[in-house]
């Protein structure tokens, strides 16, 4: 699974049933904007797109939060391959919404882009 440390008080997870597609990595403090390349076979990206009962799912929650509920930052935004992703963050820290990524994904490479606009670690 891939877990990201934000400035060391958020993670991200993006668990995938047949391995690893990125490794964990953490987001350095000061740097507003990091990219993480990660490959996705050909026969896993064919069988995500057939399959309407699997996603890939990319979630950022509290390291210290035990129940790994999805909450966003409001400084954090998203894209893959340049494209970005909608954050539906609710209208309550418990009601935040993971990223669904499959229909923004292509076979081999693809670049996970996370943007931070502000400080994560006193705001959050």
């Amino acid at each position: 699974s891939l877990y990201v440390c934000v400035c060391a008080v958020l993670r991200l997870t993006f668990p995938v049933r047949e391995g690893v597609l990125l490794k964990p990595f953490q987001l350095e403090h000061g740097d507003h904007i990091t990219q993480q390349p990660f490959h996705l076979k050909e026969s896993v990206y064919g069988m995500l797109l057939h399959r309407n009962d699997l996603e890939l799912q990319f979630k950022c929650y509290h390291g210290n939060d035990k129940l790994m509920l999805c909450q966003w930052p409001q400084g954090v935004a998203v894209n893959i391959d340049g494209r970005p992703l909608p954050i539906d963050r609710g209208d309550a820290k418990t009601t935040h919404k993971p990223l669904y990524l499959k229909h923004y994904c292509q076979p081999e490479t693809n670049t996970l882009e996370i943007a931070v606009s502000r400080c994560c670690c006193v705001s959050y």
